[in-house]
């Protein structure tokens, strides 16, 4: 389904001359309308569901470091409130049997990372995030089909400037495996005896080429601009 969404989002950042950037952010949460699927019942007969689900606000503190030649180091803290978002709500099912939300919890997000220039042109970064876990075990049973579990990432790429108009990169991001458990519960209370199980694992690797169009001179600054950055 398509479903209009709005909210806004501020920032503000400060340079300072000995090379360390500070940098804060906030974004509201996205309000969106109802979510409208058709389905089946149990019996095959043909159903409407409705699904209210935001996006939850996020609030960023980050700082930055540039005061080593052909190295730049940064880190930030995120504050994600899903708890207070709707459709992130307590995960106990209703008298009907539907659930009210998916029952995450708040996370706090703390990422790193270091990009150094060894050679001219030629750029190695890492980067390392951990987040806690949005799904508590006991909401594992809702969570089946959105296991947010992983707590820790590792990321690291290279880039190289073939040329003046060309650059080539490759990066990868690994997420391990973590799991979350828990009964089943109805409106009821748990099942005794039962247990469902999320687990949940990344891995990813991009390929980029970049080709840059415009005049040399324009070209030259903005190398410096990224330099600068």
């Amino acid at each position: 389904d398509e479903a209009w969404g709005a909210g806004f989002q501020v920032g503000v950042m400060f340079r300072t001359t000995a090379g360390i950037d500070l940098g804060a952010s906030f974004k509201s949460p996205q309000w969106c309308e109802e979510f409208h699927f058709n389905g089946e019942d149990e019996t095959g007969r043909a159903r409407s569901s409705r699904v209210r689900l935001d996006v939850p606000m996020i609030v960023s503190l980050g700082l930055g470091c540039r005061a080593i030649e052909r190295v730049r180091f940064g880190v930030d803290v995120r504050y994600i409130d899903y708890e207070n978002t709707r459709g992130f709500e307590s995960a106990r099912p209703r008298a009907n049997g539907e659930l009210k939300g998916l029952g995450w919890k708040s996370v706090w997000v703390l990422s790193t990372g270091i990009r150094v220039e060894p050679i001219e042109d030629l750029f190695l970064s890492a980067g390392y995030a951990w987040s806690s876990r949005a799904v508590r075990d006991p909401d594992a049973y809702a969570n089946v089909a959105t296991p947010a579990v992983i707590e820790h990432q590792l990321s690291g790429g290279i880039a190289w400037e073939c040329c003046d108009d060309l650059t080539f990169a490759v990066s990868g991001v690994y997420g391990f495996r973590n799991t979350a458990s828990g009964p089943f519960r109805t409106p009821a209370g748990s099942v005794p005896g039962t247990q469902l199980r999320s687990t949940a694992q990344n891995w990813s690797v991009s390929f980029s080429l970049r080709f840059e169009f415009g005049d040399d001179d324009d070209r030259d600054e903005d190398d410096d601009n990224d330099r600068d950055d």
